[in-house]
């Protein structure tokens, strides 16, 4: 019965449910094998869920950069605008032409929209990448 019982816990723990544990409520070398499994099974929670904080945190960072760069790059890029519509040098003109162009445009309103839906797909993950494997 032992044995069964850490198989159940091992096969849990392939499966994604990391808060398994095995209580086999022996004093013997079985017991030594379940504190390892619990020990085990603990420390891959505890990894996991930093690093899904982790990762959490760089992309909450990275929207929230984007979002406060939008509103001034925006009033950059219609400053720029008006400024290429009524300039007379031709330098200033090219330099403003490369500033507003299609790509510089289409970072700043999307961005935030890109870094959004891979958040959505990291709160939805189920295994990080490390453990599908496994």
């Amino acid at each position: 019965m032992p044995l069964k019982k850490l198989c159940d816990g091992t096969r849990l723990l392939r499966k994604g449910d990391y808060s398994a544990r095995v209580d086999l409520q022996l004093k013997n070398e079985f017991a030594e094998l379940q504190n390892t499994f619990n020990d085990m099974a603990a420390r891959i929670e505890h990894e996991i869920a930093l690093r899904q904080k982790s990762e959490e945190d760089r992309r909450r960072l990275i929207l929230d950069i984007s979002h406060d760069l939008k509103t001034p790059l925006s009033s950059i890029q219609g400053y720029a605008e008006r400024l290429r519509q009524k300039s007379e040098s031709a330098s200033l003109s090219m330099l403003l032409r490369i500033f507003l162009n299609p790509l510089s445009v289409w970072m700043i309103h999307e961005i935030p929209k890109l870094v959004a839906v891979d958040l959505g797909f990291l709160l939805r993950r189920r295994l990080p990448s490390f453990m599908a494997g496994i």
